[in-house]
């Protein structure tokens, strides 16, 4: 890096009339905090898995597959059983809900609506969001989900 920044230092000086700075120490600390970081991320997790291997599997080289794990649970250590798709809409949306007011966990009242006691639409997205958490909450990572394939262009009526 400082050999690089240097080099370029004298080629671009003799180009352009600018002072550029010279190198410090920040970018290295910064560049080793990142490797650090991402050896811990993705090379500890595999690690850990190693450790509760025999040896002599080891040394024969019958590990198998790693067990494959959501980018979360992978980090957590959690089997894709413990995954549920809630939980993953949850943290990802914030809310099951298909409005603020019908929410469990990131309840907000409508703007500009009715009182929330004479409001249908409410009652009936309480209803939707009550069936769709059950649905969520039942299937996990580990459930077999065959993908859809892509709908084709939309036929006007």
């Amino acid at each position: 890096g400082f050999a690089t920044h240097f080099v370029l230092l004298r080629w671009l000086g003799s180009l352009l009339a600018i002072n550029l700075p010279l190198p410090g120490w920040l970018p290295l600390g910064q560049g080793a905090a990142v490797a650090a970081v991402l050896l811990f991320g993705f090379a500890f997790p595999p690690l850990l898995q190693l450790s509760k291997v025999p040896t002599l599997r080891v040394l024969r080289r019958e590990l198998g597959p790693p067990t494959p794990f959501l980018l979360g649970g992978y980090a957590l250590g959690l089997p894709p059983v413990d995954i549920r798709y809630g939980d993953i809409v949850r943290l990802t949306r914030g809310s099951l809900a298909l409005v603020p007011c019908a929410s469990r966990y990131a309840y907000e009242k409508c703007k500009n609506c009715l009182e929330e006691d004479e409001c249908r639409l409410r009652a009936l997205m309480l209803k939707v969001r009550d069936e769709t958490a059950l649905i969520l909450d039942e299937i996990t990572l580990a459930h077999p989900i065959q993908p859809v394939p892509p709908f084709g262009p939309a036929i006007a009526d």
